[in-house]
Order: C-alpha cells, then sequence, then structure tokens
C-alpha cells in the first residue's frame, strides 16, 4: 500500500477502516445478535457523517432516539456519545467518511451555511441532514475504493470523499452568503491555487501524491485547492494528473521499448494492471498495442488525452 493511504481490516469484529492524511473513512457491518449493540461509543474529536443503508435506531448524547434510514446521513457534532439499536433483522451496515481537521470540514458545509464556520465542532447544526439518492449512492461505492484489494490512490479517495461530503452539505437549506464579483481578488486566489497545483503534478506526476501533499506543497487547505481546481478547470485533480501520466506513459513507449510494468511504476501508476485498465478506458487500448503502432498513430492517441493549461 502506497505512502499516505492507512488501512486496517478486522473481518471478526465486520469493519475496514482507511486513512490518508486528509480523510478516513469506514465501513462496518455486524447483525443484530453482535455485542456492539449493547455498548456506549464515543465520536472523535472531527465530527463524522455516516450513511446507513439499512435502519437503525441510534440517541446521540442527551437527545432523544432518532430512526436513520438511506435517506438521511447521520451528521452530529464530534464527541458525542452515542448507542444504537438494531431495526431490521439485516443487523446494521454503515458508511461513514470524515476529514481529520474539523476546520476543513466546517469550511465545506459553510458554502451552505456560513455560520458552520463559527461551529467547527458541530458544522452541520443538526444531527441527521437529508441525502439525495445519487449522494446516497456515492457513498454506497466508497468501501470499494477502500478494501484491502483497491489500489490505494490517495488523491482519488480524498477527492472522492470531498465530493461525497458536499453533496451532503448541499442538502442543508441555502442560506445567503456575501460573495465576491468575478475578477477580483478571490478569482486570482483560485487562479494562483490551480497554477501552483498543475506544476506539482506535471513535476511529481510518478509520485503518489495525496491531498495533503497538494496542499502541503502550495500552502492552500486541500478542501480549498480541490474546490478552485475544479471550479477552474472543470476537472478533478486526480483526473488531471492521469491525463500527465498517460502522455507520459504513451511517451515512453513510443521511445524506446520497455516493459509495460517499468513505464507503471516511472509513472506513478500503482500496477501493471492499473495502467493497463486506465489505457483501456481513456484510450480504448491496452499499452501493448499502443507500444505496437506507428509514431503518427501515436501523436494521434497522445492529442485525446487533453490538459487544462
Amino acid at each position: 500500500m502506497p505512502t499516505g493511504f492507512r488501512i486496517e481490516h478486522v473481518p471478526a469484529e465486520g469493519w475496514l477502516t482507511a486513512s490518508t492524511d486528509t480523510v478516513q473513512v469506514g465501513c462496518h457491518t455486524f447483525p443484530v445478535e453482535h455485542p456492539q449493540w449493547s455498548r456506549v461509543g464515543v465520536l472523535g474529536a472531527s465530527p463524522i457523517i455516516a450513511f446507513v443503508p439499512t435502519p437503525i435506531e441510534v440517541s446521540f448524547g442527551l437527545n432523544l432516539p432518532i430512526t436513520l434510514t438511506g435517506a438521511v446521513a447521520a451528521t452530529p457534532p464530534a464527541n458525542t456519545h452515542y448507542m444504537r439499536s438494531p431495526r431490521s433483522s439485516r443487523g446494521h451496515r454503515a458508511i461513514w467518511c470524515q476529514l481529520h481537521e474539523p476546520a476543513a470540514l466546517a469550511e465545506i458545509v459553510g458554502l451552505h451555511d456560513p455560520s458552520a464556520t463559527d461551529r467547527q465542532e458541530a458544522p452541520f447544526g443538526q444531527t441527521t441532514t437529508p441525502v439525495s439518492p445519487l449522494a446516497a449512492h456515492a457513498a454506497d461505492r466508497l468501501p470499494s475504493l477502500v478494501s484491502p484489494h483497491a489500489l490505494g490512490d490517495p488523491l482519488q479517495l480524498d477527492e472522492y470523499v470531498l465530493s461525497v461530503i458536499e453533496a451532503v452539505a448541499s442538502g442543508l437549506p441555502r442560506m445567503p452568503r456575501r460573495r465576491e464579483q468575478p475578477g477580483g481578488s478571490t478569482l486570482r486566489l483560485q487562479r494562483e491555487a490551480v497554477n501552483h497545483a498543475c506544476v506539482l503534478m506535471a513535476t511529481r506526476f510518478d509520485e503518489r501524491l495525496s491531498l495533503a501533499d497538494m496542499a502541503d506543497e502550495t500552502a492552500y487547505s486541500g478542501p480549498f485547492l480541490a474546490r478552485c481546481f475544479r471550479s477552474v478547470t472543470g476537472r478533478t485533480m486526480h483526473d488531471y494528473l492521469t491525463a500527465i501520466r498517460l502522455r507520459e506513459a504513451l511517451t515512453m513507449l513510443a521511445d524506446a521499448p520497455r516493459s509495460v510494468a517499468r513505464v507503471a511504476a516511472a509513472t506513478g501508476f500503482a500496477s501493471h494492471a492499473h495502467l493497463t485498465s486506465t489505457f483501456r478506458r481513456a484510450l480504448g487500448a491496452t499499452p501493448s498495442a499502443i507500444a505496437e503502432v506507428s509514431t503518427q498513430e501515436l501523436a494521434c492517441l497522445c492529442r485525446r488525452v487533453p490538459i487544462n493549461r
């Protein structure tokens, strides 16, 4: 597993967690007779957003019990005590995510409710938040990104979790907030942040970069950087970095014969299989097939991988 991506898996307990320097994701499943039902738990120092496809009843702190279903996300404050009760013979299945820095989560929620920035331990201001079917479906896919057999791409997981959190935050009532005019200092700051990120990815594409790496190197917060990048370029940083890696791989394959595994390692892909599957998805052919085409044909393929500047 690459640096910056950590997985803990305890099949006997029915839980799995994965963490990068920016986010943490977890999923667990246990039956109605599991001892977890009788335990009082305590949330961590950063608020979580939890999705519960199977209905359960939960008491958060001293609040009255509430029933969680697939139509809502649990958005309780940090450091909250909780206790669960089953409401289905299927037991309990939950998927949750959080940002390590409470201020980063409050920043995202603050786009929809400006008062969230003043209450970092409880940015949502409520223990449950309605979620759209699309947001719930996106959350359901999180375990596939953090399974023990996943490739473990930290930047992909970081941005995916941010997109899920933003989708949940969008379910809050829209609050008016002061916006800067286009072309002002905010737009310049966004462009500067994106330029820094582009240079970093273009010069360090062979590394397993995470959102925390990008934030450290550019001096901008991870959520701000990810949001600016999508706004300015129309694509995620992971998509952009993949395009750079593909282009570099194409160049290597055209310049001199070498193994696909060596090309994958030199361009930041997790493995031979990862590079091959990405080629098939983006270019409609395997790396080996592309290595055998003419220079002119290869140039045409290269132009099919545009990079925003």
